[in-house]
């Protein structure tokens, strides 16, 4: 697989443009993407990155034709000083959002290295080891759990690895789009500094390979220590993004 076009072409579709439309001056562009949840909780009303010199904007169309009239004076500013001007734009829009510089990184091949095996604590997430981590939940709340995860357990999308039965590190394919899978890490605080994230982020690695999906590692600017996670396994930054993101039902 050609990782450079098949980034070039989940990222143009993800963000809702086109090249044609840069040509043609386009800067802002509604997205349904930018309705749909990451990870079923994170919502990103708008990205902004720069693509081939220009400043694009790729909105949820709720927000389109108002942001349009408002943000086509600043295009030419530097994406850094539009802060203050997006909080004036979302506040009282959209409740307890934040504004962050993330980066989205991918790999720049499919061919895995040799040394990136999986190791005997990681295992492949399935029904009955997420339900022991349920324990504590009503039949209501476990039925809600499953429901979510049902698709991701049963396509083997999620790696993890336990402690006594207990969940303490994993990573997942939680979104794909446009043969671009989001990749989700988390380990418990208590289990860090350990490798285990890289540990299970391979077992994820794994599986886009055998499916041939592009890894997409999309993180804040700020958490060094998982950006040094993704390099480590051979991420690179592919683009830098201003986001304007809030969490399911707030």
């Amino acid at each position: 697989m050609d990782y450079n076009k098949m980034f070039n072409f989940y990222y143009l579709n993800y963000l809702g443009l086109s090249i044609k439309d840069l040509k043609e001056k386009k800067f802002i562009f509604q997205s349904n993407q930018r309705e749909k949840p990451i990870n079923n909780w994170y919502f990103q009303p708008l990205i902004i990155t720069n693509i081939e010199g220009v400043n694009v904007f790729s909105i949820s169309p709720v927000f389109y034709k108002e942001f349009k009239d408002y943000i086509g004076y600043f295009n030419n500013m530097d994406i850094d000083r539009t802060i203050n001007i997006l909080k004036r734009f979302f506040d009282n829009k959209v409740k307890n959002y934040t504004i962050r510089k993330m980066y989205r990184m991918t790999l720049d091949s499919d061919n895995m290295p040799k040394e990136y095996v999986l190791k005997d604590n990681v295992v492949q997430l399935t029904k009955e080891i997420l339900m022991n981590n349920l324990c504590t939940y009503s039949d209501e709340e476990k039925y809600k759990v499953w429901s979510r995860k049902r698709e991701e357990v049963n396509e083997g999308r999620q790696y993890v690895i336990l402690d006594e039965h207990k969940i303490i590190s994993y990573c997942k394919v939680s979104n794909i789009d446009f043969a671009g899978g989001n990749l989700t890490v988390f380990t418990n605080e208590k289990y860090r500094n350990k490798g285990y994230g890289k540990f299970v982020t391979i077992g994820s690695l794994k599986w886009c390979y055998e499916n041939d999906i592009i890894p997409i590692y999309w993180v804040d600017a700020k958490n060094t220590y998982s950006v040094a996670l993704a390099k480590s396994l051979g991420f690179k930054v592919k683009s830098e993004e201003i986001v304007v993101g809030t969490y399911l039902n707030e």
